[in-house]
């Protein structure tokens, strides 16, 4: 059911439903010539291994797993995988290298030729900042770091302890960080190059290429699930799962989730139009605390995605502790996936959203962290 502007109110008790999102096939050319590559391309890390997909024991006789993003590229978040492929398409199409023939030590080589006072700039919740702070550590530059007010202190030292690193907190949102480091990157672009998961006007392409450097997570799942539930903030990762399943004629059905506090997909998804929410949460799931979809997110959800549901702290809490006896290790950001399939399987499946033996994947997108407020 869509919803006029002013009549929408977040709520933890009902979910939306879009029940011919499964029938919408998504067209990104560029994504459909790169899948592979993007999947090589991760590959050849050299700590790279998929992320654990573990199977959880559970009374709704649905076959459950959790995606665990803890550990990727020794760092405690999915984030790196879009952070390095969306750097490295921004700096091929920088420096006008061919996609092909370049590596990543290509990539540095040149650097240093040409730019070595090349600045990487993000702004962040957290997790983003820490893999672009590591990935200007794997090229050997530096990276200057913005993060909004709600940030907790142990969070922007995480990101500092990446060599290299400088990290500068705001008083303002996510939003207004994110406008601070764009312009401060325009104030001098030939040194700084803005590396950011959030598209807003005049800057679409690299949060378009990050997106798809999510899509590994799907590749690394051997089967396909019947319903695969996602965080959301600002829309990114969703972005990349749902042109993934979306483009493949997958029957997989997304479920996108948020906190109660902090609730911009939701409330655009049953508006019908990209919005905000009023962007004063003071939520423990700090990544997911983004007032503003991202414009290019926007689209792919509105047609792409079959749920949509909120999560309040305290289930959130109440999973992560579930979670840590199930030995999954999951921080606020990931859990909020196990605390919305707890919420609402029953309501699934009294709506026939869920069978009995239906395979069900979340994405747990952090280890387990520090959130208190």
């Amino acid at each position: 059911m869509r919803l006029l502007m002013n009549q929408y109110k977040p709520s933890t008790v009902s979910y939306f439903r879009h029940i011919n999102a499964i029938n919408w096939i998504a067209s990104d050319p560029e994504f459909s010539h790169s899948r592979d590559v993007i999947l090589q391309f991760h590959k050849s890390f050299p700590d790279y291994q998929p992320s654990k997909l573990i199977r959880i024991p559970n009374p709704h006789n649905v076959d459950l797993y959790i995606k665990e993003e803890s550990s990727r590229f020794s760092l405690p978040s999915f984030k790196v995988l879009g952070a390095s492929w969306g750097l490295f398409r921004c700096l091929l199409e920088r420096f006008k290298l061919n996609r092909t023939d370049t590596t990543l030590a290509d990539m540095a080589k040149h650097i240093h030729r040409e730019k070595p006072y090349l600045t990487l700039v993000a702004a962040t919740d957290g997790n983003h900042g820490r893999a672009i702070a590591y990935m200007a550590k794997v090229l050997g530059i530096k990276s200057r770091i913005f993060t909004p007010r709600n940030v907790l202190g142990s969070e922007c030292d995480k990101i500092r302890s990446e060599t290299g690193s400088e990290v500068i907190q705001l008083e303002g949102n996510y939003d207004k960080t994110v406008e601070y480091a764009s312009k401060y990157t325009n104030s001098d672009p030939d040194k700084y190059v803005l590396i950011q998961d959030f598209a807003f006007e005049n800057y679409e392409d690299v949060p378009k290429w990050i997106a798809h450097g999510y899509t590994t997570i799907c590749q690394e799942i051997p089967f396909e699930p019947d319903v695969i539930f996602i965080p959301a903030g600002a829309g990114c990762l969703a972005h990349g799962i749902t042109l993934y399943y979306r483009s493949i004629s997958s029957r997989t059905r997304i479920f996108v989730v948020e906190p109660d506090t902090s609730f911009t997909v939701n409330k655009s998804l049953m508006v019908n139009e990209p919005c905000s929410d009023p962007g004063d949460s003071n939520t423990i799931m700090d990544g997911l605390n983004c007032p503003t979809v991202s414009s290019i997110a926007y689209p792919i959800l509105a047609h792409g995605v079959s749920f949509s549901g909120l999560v309040s702290d305290h289930d959130c809490t109440e999973a992560m502790k579930q979670l840590k006896q199930l030995k999954v290790n999951s921080g606020p950001c990931g859990a909020v996936a196990y605390a919305a399939f707890t919420n609402f399987v029953n309501k699934m499946k009294m709506n026939g959203d869920l069978e009995d033996n239906s395979k069900v994947v979340l994405l747990s997108t952090e280890a387990y962290r520090d959130f208190q407020k």
